[in-house]
């Protein structure tokens, strides 16, 4: 192109729609984008984004998720912390995760993940204890928190507890898993260990359920008892 696109980039400031479209056309034909332009159009596709999930326009909202990971995944660089700042503002979860793990923030890494409370992420959770079981009781502490939340919320069906098919079963069958990466791994005090369970996080240590109505919070005594014992 004879002329870089940043002389003209100023003329659609008043139509962000159209920018959008035209740095989006520039990027999918290899146009040369400095990393300003980069981050102008990652927060032009997250501006669509998070307007079409408010307005329930689910078509646009997956298709500007694509094209923002996709921006955010490629080899051009935007500069990490300057897009980290975008996605913030933007709450988009996925991209903060995805910077997060390239930046390897790990306490902010492990607050999102936490945040999301899904199986997936619990899963990821449990492989950073694998690769640095130090973070251990800070993931158990998170998965304690989680499970008195879902107790505070609504009451906890008979089969709560590990290896039972429900969501609160895999809660504590990772539980269970995570005492299980630090009772191998051998050298966290059992005391510090005990005391997230039974009263430095919202759950606590109580027989298991019997009732929806009995000890709702606590942590069922079957997810810690092969550690305890």
């Amino acid at each position: 192109y004879k002329y870089p696109i940043s002389l003209f980039s100023n003329a659609f400031q008043e139509n962000p729609k159209l920018l959008r479209l035209i740095l989006s056309h520039c990027r999918r034909n290899n146009c040369a984008l400095t990393p300003m332009l980069r981050r102008t159009l990652l927060e032009l596709t997250l501006d669509e984004w998070s307007s079409a999930k408010r307005t329930g326009d689910s078509h646009v909202e997956r298709t500007r998720h694509m094209e923002a990971m996709m921006m955010l995944s490629d080899h051009h660089d935007m500069g990490d912390y300057e897009a980290l700042v975008i996605v913030q503002a933007a709450e988009f979860s996925d991209g903060e995760i995805l910077l997060y793990e390239r930046l390897n923030m790990v306490p902010m890494l492990l607050e999102q993940y936490a945040a999301s409370g899904t199986e997936r992420a619990r899963r990821q959770m449990l492989a950073m204890c694998e690769r640095d079981p130090e973070l251990c009781p800070e993931v158990l502490a998170h998965f304690v928190k989680m499970y008195g939340e879902r107790a505070d919320k609504e009451p906890l069906a008979e089969d709560a507890s590990v290896n039972s098919d429900s969501d609160v079963g895999g809660l504590l069958t990772d539980i269970h898993e995570a005492l299980m990466l630090i009772r191998d791994h051998g050298e966290l005090p059992p005391v510090r260990i005990l005391r997230i369970l039974s009263g430095e996080t919202h759950g606590q240590f109580s027989a298991d359920i019997k009732s929806p109505s009995a000890n709702q919070g606590s942590v069922p005594l079957s997810a810690a008892i092969d550690y305890v014992g």
